[in-house]
């Protein structure tokens, strides 16, 4: 009987466990750029005469591939309809609380413009950036704060929400520490179902890279009580099977 019962606690225990790793995992996600393939999890769109439209036209060029993803603009062209740039978008929603980070190298931007944002039935925000500035951007239902600063070509950018906040930071090539953009709590904007899109908008021809992307889930209070209650149990069956 001692013995079926310990199975059976193991069993529940690791069923717990379990649970609570698959509930921090369900929104994971790390692009892999090592391949002229766009990762699958990705698509490219351009934003042309009012509407989106699939795929990239010139003089726009999206490049994957050793390493990073290539947004570049070879030419200026006179009357050229398609300033907004390409939009390289996820192609699956993220719901609950998370943190998104890129990392970006601008140094070939020239004086032009990328960015790094979350989309959503509420509009768009995010984190502009060029060869040596980073700012605030939002649009919609969102307000962008102003916020502008000096920057170095290398940045890791981040988006983060847990609960009703989400947070922009970036940090410079080199610092270990996260420089706080901007901080929004609100209830009926900041929950839901969002993408991700990495863009460069350059008036003129230069490329940005990004060189890493990924999604990870931040657990919720229960499910962080999930698996210390599973690790608890598992302390309590071991010293159990100790005493006997």
């Amino acid at each position: 009987m001692r013995f079926a019962t310990s199975r059976l606690g193991r069993a529940l225990c690791g069923l717990l466990l379990l649970a609570a790793l698959q509930a921090k995992a369900s929104t994971d996600y790390t692009a892999d750029f090592t391949t002229a393939t766009l990762d699958p999890g990705l698509h490219v769109s351009m934003f042309k005469n009012g509407s989106w439209s699939p795929g990239v036209v010139l003089p726009w060029i999206v490049q994957s591939g050793d390493g990073y993803l290539l947004l570049a603009k070879t030419a200026s062209l006179p009357g050229q309809p398609f300033a907004d740039g390409p939009h390289v978008q996820t192609n699956f929603g993220t719901v609950g609380d998370f943190v998104a980070t890129v990392t970006t190298d601008s140094a070939y931007n020239g004086g032009g413009g990328a960015g790094f944002f979350m989309d959503s039935q509420s509009g768009y925000t995010g984190i502009g950036f060029g060869t040596n500035w980073v700012s605030d951007s939002a649009g919609d239902g969102y307000v962008a704060n102003g916020y502008h600063a000096s920057a170095t070509s290398q940045l890791t950018l981040q988006i983060k929400r847990v609960g009703d906040t989400l947070t922009k930071s970036y940090k410079l090539a080199g610092q270990s520490d996260f420089t706080l953009i901007s901080s929004l709590t609100d209830s009926a904007t900041v929950p839901g179902w969002v993408i991700f899109d990495l863009t460069n908008y350059s008036d003129v021809p230069g490329a940005v890279m990004f060189t890493s992307f990924s999604i990870a889930a931040v657990p919720e209070p229960q499910t962080w009580a999930m698996l210390a209650g599973g690790l608890a149990a598992l302390g309590v069956l071991r010293r159990r099977q100790q005493r006997s």
